[in-house]
């Protein structure tokens, strides 16, 4: 019978094997959803945290996107990720997202958009007309 060190050292060596290739098994389709949220979510939350949408108008950089209701003056109070769909073998993706928006007047408007995700070297972000 091991020693207590022993047995400790090889119940994590189990453990870890057992969890490693899970990690590593991802399909293509999940990686692009998961990029295209990340890519999202990190435009609408510098629009939460009121940084200029210039960070996202020059196409070289890694997230690059606009919005009508942004380039309006509208700010961002909140928004949920609703729902992510794309089609398959398919670099795009469509994420409906409920949007919390205050307007120029200062007026609460809530609405739900959908953005078209474009993912490639750059994840490129648009407002579905």
């Amino acid at each position: 019978m091991p020693s207590t060190p022993v047995r400790r050292l090889l119940v994590a060596a189990v453990t870890l094997s057992a969890l490693g290739p899970q990690g590593c098994g991802k399909n293509p389709a999940s990686q692009t959803r998961e990029k295209a949220e990340a890519g999202l979510e990190q435009f609408l939350d510098s629009w939460v945290r009121g940084e200029s949408a210039d960070k996202f108008a020059d196409p070289s950089q890694p997230v690059s996107g606009n919005d009508p209701d942004r380039k309006a003056g509208h700010r961002l109070l909140s928004f949920l990720l609703v729902e992510t769909t794309q089609r398959e073998k398919s670099e795009q993706v469509r994420c409906r997202v409920a949007l919390s928006l205050q307007d120029r007047q200062r007026r609460k408007v809530d609405k739900e958009v959908v953005y078209n995700v474009r993912v490639a070297d750059t994840v490129v972000i648009a407002r579905a007309p």
